[in-house]
């Protein structure tokens, strides 16, 4: 692998971009092993903490993933094509967090839930509903895959229902930059069942037009989903100064 030294200002983002690059341009593959961290530190001529900041940023794009006993390796379903859209490049570059994803993935959905209450046609209304009954089937065959495909599908056909194009991208952007959070999310005890729950009900506020309503359970849905990932996959998201208290166990 080839890489060259890192100038001293900044060097936290300049080893991110140098890592990023690698993975982008195809030099490093999926499945493919960095090197030690001290090995990588000493080839790029920072601190080993400054090395693990810019891993972790990279962790929490899901680009690359930490193994016990092997090392960090690129994720094997890592698309680069993926990363290469011009919004997407431009976040990833300026090493935007999993917090600044999530926090904004907040405030778009939530807005995006008033909205399609007030816009959703019928045919829409419908399609979230059926959505929701395939997400039921997915989980109860255990094709979490699925599942967290129909998952995704559910908000973005949402955000659509907003009737606001603007509004769509942004969520289709945020939601591919966390989807390896999306899929860990849905493999953790208990967060199929939140999940469907939370969906229910945010599908019947759209139903019944309660604008109020979907936008307080989409608010309590995604804190969940937060807590999830700060509690179970090792990511610290700062949640004291985040989103308020879930609703967890209530959106039955």
């Amino acid at each position: 692998m080839r890489v060259t030294r890192i100038r001293r200002t900044s060097a936290t983002e300049e080893v991110f971009k140098v890592l990023h690059g690698l993975i982008l341009s195809g030099e490093l593959k999926p499945g493919d092993r960095l090197p030690s961290q001290r090995e990588l530190a000493e080839r790029l001529d920072v601190s080993r903490s400054t090395l693990r900041e810019a891993i972790h940023k990279l962790v929490a794009l899901g680009m690359v993933t930490p193994k016990q006993g092997v090392g960090t390796t690129v994720v094997e379903d890592a698309d680069p094509l993926r990363y290469m859209r011009s919004l997407e490049d431009h976040f990833l570059l300026d090493g935007v967090s999993a917090r600044d994803f999530l926090e904004a993935r907040m405030v778009i959905e939530t807005a995006v839930a008033r909205l399609a209450v007030q816009r959703a046609e019928e045919e829409q209304r419908s399609f979230l509903e059926d959505l929701l009954r395939r997400q039921e089937r997915a989980a109860a065959q255990g094709d979490m895959e699925e599942f967290s495909r129909l998952d995704t599908e559910f908000h973005i056909s949402l955000s659509r229902a907003s009737g606001n194009r603007v509004l769509v991208r942004l969520e289709e952007t945020v939601l591919d930059l966390l989807r390896q959070f999306i899929r860990k999310v849905s493999d953790l005890p208990g967060a199929v069942e939140d999940a469907l729950r939370f969906h229910k009900k945010i599908a019947r506020a759209v139903r019944e037009r309660d604008a109020e309503e979907a936008e307080r359970v989409m608010r309590s849905h995604l804190t969940d989903v937060a807590r999830r990932i700060q509690d179970h996959l090792g990511v610290n998201l700062e949640l004291q100064n985040f989103y308020p208290g879930s609703e967890k166990g209530k959106a039955g």
